[in-house]
């Protein structure tokens, strides 16, 4: 795509994530970030989907997006019970799941707490303040644009192990993304209740 529509696009995609008061509007952000990085991206408006996963290879990332929310309310005991859910719904309704596929379930919200039942069910839930996920989707998107720079066409290999490179090292892969989640489980978070 030209540079103009790229940047009209990224712009979306970040406005949305900072969006606090949009639900759906963030979803469609988290959508859209993940294909931008490469992953197989998607959402789905059923009861007990999760809101955006990404996929790639047997990595899936599966999201709780809690967002319409002044960060005051603690996460709920219902949100994590959906978060453990997600990779139920995914292996059943998403195509080329294998039973190798591991899941990453993390609750992205403003919210710094968590309603104590919530944390006694949760099953490696993993928690990305809404602040952080943006600054961390801005700092992924500046790497795309590096990369975007010398990008030859498609089947080029030294381009590909340079983008393979730029994303261990900027954390945008899947597994800097499972040890960034490992070190913030929900349990981590102020429990009240």
């Amino acid at each position: 795509t030209n540079d103009r529509k790229f940047e009209n696009r990224v712009n979306e995609i970040l406005s949305g994530l900072a969006d606090q008061t949009d639900s759906k509007r963030f979803e469609r952000a988290h959508v859209d970030l993940g294909r931008l990085l490469g992953y197989n991206a998607d959402n789905t408006d059923e009861d007990g989907g999760p809101d955006p996963w990404w996929i790639v290879g047997d990595f899936c990332l599966t999201a709780e997006d809690y967002t319409e929310t002044d960060g005051k309310k603690p996460i709920s005991l219902y949100k994590v019970r959906q978060a453990n859910d997600h990779p139920t719904w995914i292996s059943k309704k998403v195509p080329g799941i294998s039973e190798n596929t591991e899941f990453v379930r993390v609750i992205i919200s403003p919210s710094n707490s968590v309603e104590s039942a919530a944390v006694t069910i949760a099953r490696d839930v993993a928690y990305w303040n809404q602040e952080s996920f943006v600054k961390w989707a801005h700092e992924s998107i500046a790497v795309i644009r590096r990369l975007r720079l010398d990008f030859p066409g498609e089947g080029d290999e030294t381009w590909r192990e340079k983008a393979i490179i730029a994303y261990r090292e900027n954390g945008m892969d899947p597994l800097s993304i499972k040890v960034r989640l490992k070190k913030s489980p929900i349990s981590s978070l102020t429990i009240l209740g």
